[in-house]
Parts: C-alpha cells; structure tokens; sequence
C-alpha cells in the first residue's frame, strides 16, 4: 500500500480558527478554574492562618483595648463598643492586604518563576483576559476571606443589620482597587525587589490609617485628606454603615468612588498586560 498523499488546500486548524476561538468570558472563566484547581489542596491551611490573625487580633484590640474606652467616647464614634467600631474595618482592610500581597510575590511567581502564565499565553486566551482573569480571581481570595470574616463578626454579634451581609462585596471591590494597579506594576517587572518597600510604605499604611481603628479626622489634617481619598477609606465607611444598618445617600458616593477606582485599574491591567506580554 501507499500512503495518501495529505491532499493540498486544507487549511491545519490553528488557535486562529473559528473552532478554536472561545469567547472573552469562557477564556476568563476557564483561567479563574484553573486557579481554583492549582490552589485546592492549599485551601483549608490558607483559610485557617487568614482567618486565625485578624480574629485575634480582632478580639486583642476590639474587646481588649476596646474596655479602656468610656461610653462618652463610645457615643461620639456612634457604637456601643469598640468592636463594633473596629470590626467591619478589620474585614475591609484584611481583605485589601489578603488582595495587594498577593498581587505582589505570587503573581510575580505565576507571570515569570513557574512559567504558568507562559503556558497560558500560548492558548487562545488574550494577554488582556489573561490579566482581568488573574484580578478577578485576587478579588475571589478576598471574598472568601471577608466572607470567612464576616460569620466571625456576627457570631460575635457586631453585625446590626442584614445590610451587613453586603460588605462581603465591598470586600471585593476594594481588593480590586488595590489589587489591579499592583497586578499592573508587577507585569512589568523582572525583579522583586521593590515589593519589601511597597509593603511597608503602602500597604501597612493603609492598614493603619484607613479609619478601621479610629477615625481618619483624629489625624494630622494633610494626612485625613490623603486618607480620604483612598479606596481603603470609602470601603471602610461603606462597610461600617452597612453593619451598622443605617446606609444613607453618602454611601452611594462611598460605592460609586469604589466602583470607578476598579474600572480604572482593570483598564490599565488590560493596556499593562498587552504591553508586556505581546509579542
């Protein structure tokens, strides 16, 4: 017998072709599972050491520090405790951190040190959705985290309302407005050696003077107006009010601040994203 000859003119189905193209969504949806299939096994230790640090310190600060303040005091921050002060503003700010560290040293891990978004950029998957894809899925880590968070607050009693089961989502918002513009200046690095200062002159900062512990008009004023204007801030009110029960017209400015900021850094994601990663 002789072999066929392969007959001229067919075209070989590449990534190009229609039946290997996939839609913007599908090519997130299926990196976001991947994600979820990579991390699985490390999922309950993860969980169990992002719960354990902000609960007790939660509880260190809030019931402890919290019994030397009067109700004077207590009255003018319009609480009837200090952990119900400090409470949704832990959440807020724990799922920022959770979000921002893990835009830094894992995401440089999956872009240059374990060659997994190479793998990924050679299937029909954009730069673009590769780069949204990997926001979205910061932006899942710290839902599950505030999420996680959020059950601890109200067993302990510190959520007034069912508004409160909508700071999970200012969870989320607010991870992505830290971590987009993080993911951004990470695509374009080679080293790391930036991240140790952006740890500590950015993200610890906003821990501490984002309104979670006390308010920002108790600052210096140039430093009040500089919290203002951060994301972390308009997630902290925004979920303060919602566990309080009494969301009003300022947190709609507190919503649609936090909604803009993560358009911004999902668009400048998209633009860093192709151009570092297209060839």
């Amino acid at each position: 017998m002789t072999a066929t000859p392969a007959r001229e003119g067919l075209a070989q189905p590449t990534a190009q072709t229609p039946q290997f193209r996939t839609t913007r969504w599908a090519a997130m949806s299926a990196v976001f599972l991947h994600q979820l299939h990579r991390t699985r096994r490390a999922w309950g230790s993860s969980l169990a050491a992002g719960l354990a640090s902000p609960t007790l310190f939660l509880f260190a600060i809030g019931a402890g520090l919290g019994s030397q303040i009067d109700d004077v005091e207590l009255a003018a921050l319009g609480v009837d405790s200090y952990l119900d002060y400090i409470g949704p503003g832990v959440l807020i700010v724990t799922a920022m951190q959770v979000a921002a560290t893990e835009s830094l040293w894992a995401t440089m891990g999956m872009l240059r040190w374990g060659g997994v978004y190479q793998a990924v950029l050679a299937t029909p998957i954009t730069s673009a959705e590769l780069g949204v894809a990997h926001v979205i899925w910061l932006g899942f880590r710290a839902l599950v985290a505030g999420g996680s968070f959020l059950l601890v607050l109200a067993v302990a009693g510190t959520i007034a309302s069912w508004f409160g089961v909508l700071i999970a989502l200012v969870a989320v918002l607010v991870a992505w407005s830290h971590a987009a513009p993080l993911v951004a200046l990470t695509v374009g690095l080679k080293q790391e050696n930036v991240y140790p200062m952006i740890s500590r002159v950015v993200i610890f900062p906003l821990f501490l003077f984002s309104g979670a512990f006390f308010p920002v008009e108790d600052m210096p004023r140039a430093v009040g107006a500089f919290a203002k204007i951060t994301p972390s801030w308009h997630g902290v009110e925004l979920a303060r009010h919602l566990a309080l029960g009494g969301p009003g017209r300022v947190d709609i400015i507190h919503s649609g601040y936090l909604v803009v900021v993560c358009a911004a850094g999902f668009f400048l994601v998209q633009r860093q994203f192709r151009k570092h990663l297209d060839v």
